[in-house]
């Protein structure tokens, strides 16, 4: 897989969100946290409250910390396993291309993982999607800011040969942290009904809803 492109937008972490995060999603209090990172709870205050950065190395050690909590593999492996699922699974830069994609995927929108790497999620889909690709950057998605979002999104699907078909989904997104610290989006699609698709924004508040760290 292809990694070597560069964003332009903004995403510099947000290291009070991201510190946070992973302390509230391991149950710790701040001294407890402090003790795992070998630094002082005063010095996680300072990073939850925006007064400091975490040095590289604590930088680096709580990417790595976020990957052993949500995955039991390496992130090479992790990579080979994505490619192999059935599932619609994809993973996207915050320009919003595809980085890799399931054999789910490829099914889904009818093109090889060779013809998708490299080109933009709004050049794949139209509809719904790009409007959420949009709501999650906004957010802060790219930046560490959110934890979860999920969507209930009206798609276009172009397969080669046929006319542009639509299609109803429940979306399913989260951060993956990569080794270079750059945060990824991990992107789940199902196909629903329409019925089930109003019934999903219904429960959502709209098409999209966002669970921020912060």
């Amino acid at each position: 897989m292809s990694t070597d492109v560069q964003s332009t937008r903004d995403t510099r972490i947000h290291w009070p969100s991201l510190v946070r995060h992973y302390r509230v999603s391991k149950g710790f209090k701040q001294a407890a946290l402090a003790d795992e990172l070998g630094v002082t709870q005063t010095m996680v205050s300072r990073w939850e409250a925006g007064l400091a950065d975490p040095s590289a190395r604590i930088q680096a050690k709580l990417f790595d910390r976020f990957w052993e909590t949500n995955y039991a593999v390496s992130r090479d492996t992790w990579r080979i396993q994505l490619r192999r699922h059935p599932a619609a699974v994809a993973v996207f830069d915050p320009e919003g291309r595809f980085l890799a994609v399931s054999r789910g995927t490829e099914r889904l929108i009818g093109r090889p993982e060779s013809a998708l790497i490299g080109e933009s999620v709004m050049s794949v889909f139209s509809g719904d999607l790009a409007m959420v690709f949009d709501d999650l950057c906004r957010a802060g998605f790219f930046e560490g800011r959110v934890v979860f979002a999920e969507s209930a999104a009206r798609l276009q699907l172009a397969e080669p040969g046929e006319d542009a078909r639509p299609v109803h989904s429940h979306g399913l997104y989260r951060p993956v942290f990569m080794s270079d610290q750059d945060i990824y989006l991990l992107a789940s699609l199902a196909v629903i009904s329409r019925d089930a698709c109003t019934a999903l924004r219904a429960r959502l508040g709209g098409m999209t809803m966002i669970r921020k760290a912060l």
